[in-house]
């Protein structure tokens, strides 16, 4: 594959398809108020304390499906259906898209917390963008 194709065919196509998906997930499962409403729901219903906790446990599943066809092409040399690691792949960059958001906010509010004048909104992202790198 040419870096012409790889980012036609995967970065383009895969950016294009995450932001279809997050808006129609987000109208199926969230409000308009907080976009993670279906993982603090599911810290009721599940074995875990925290919305993090919940989403990292729904994209095992698809990490795990994902080890599966690695493994199967690895071992016995079956290709996937390009349908279905094109889902998997998809599902899984997705709840690490939504991880990044629910740990970003959590910071946000840590920050307000000390501090409710110096951080509000996207100030606060600006301010700490790279903070984790020099620590």
């Amino acid at each position: 594959m040419t870096q012409f194709e790889f980012k036609k065919n995967i970065v383009d196509q895969r950016i294009e398809k995450i932001k279809t998906s997050l808006v129609a997930k987000n109208e199926e499962y969230a409000n308009a108020i907080n976009v993670f409403s279906a993982f603090e729901r599911g810290t009721e219903m599940s074995l875990h304390n925290t919305r993090e906790a919940v989403a990292w446990e729904l994209m095992v599943k698809h990490l795990s499906s994902i080890q599966l066809i690695v493994n199967n092409q690895e071992k016995h040399q079956k290709l996937p259906d390009v349908l279905t690691v094109d889902e998997k792949i998809g599902d899984a960059i997705n709840y690490l898209i939504l991880l990044e958001g629910m740990l970003k906010e959590n910071v946000e509010k840590a920050h307000r917390a000390q501090d409710p004048t110096k951080y509000t909104g996207t100030q606060c992202y600006d301010k700490l963008k790279y903070n984790y790198i020099s620590r």
